[in-house]
């Protein structure tokens, strides 16, 4: 599926998000919108990873984008019991942040060892 349907089926899962009641099961559809999302969120996982952490691509790491992918999914579907981000832009905002913070706690671990 392209870019744009990828947009309006995110913005639509948010939009049942935003309707929840806090006190309802989200699970099932933050499920969905992390399957609907997973193929940009793998590609801006690598973009990130490649281009400004190269150090944790290489040994004694090695980490690749799907493991980044793995670790920001989890996190996410922590964050989305309480965060109801309103747009796509805000969605991705917050993988983004997520995803810095994942490589920057792996960049730290990385220089206590050595």
């Amino acid at each position: 599926m392209n870019k744009a349907g990828t947009t309006a089926a995110v913005q639509q899962y948010l939009g049942v998000l935003a309707g929840m009641r806090t006190d309802s099961p989200a699970d099932p559809i933050v499920r969905a919108l992390l399957s609907r999302s997973v193929r940009r969120l793998h590609m801006l996982c690598a973009s990130l990873l490649y281009r400004k952490y190269p150090r944790l691509t290489q040994p004694p790491l090695n980490l690749q984008a799907e493991e980044l992918l793995s670790a920001l999914v989890e996190r996410l579907l922590k964050s989305l019991e309480k965060a109801r981000p309103q747009n796509v832009r805000q969605f991705f905002g917050l993988a983004n942040q997520h995803m810095r913070w994942e490589l920057n706690d792996l960049a730290r671990r990385l220089e206590h060892v050595f």
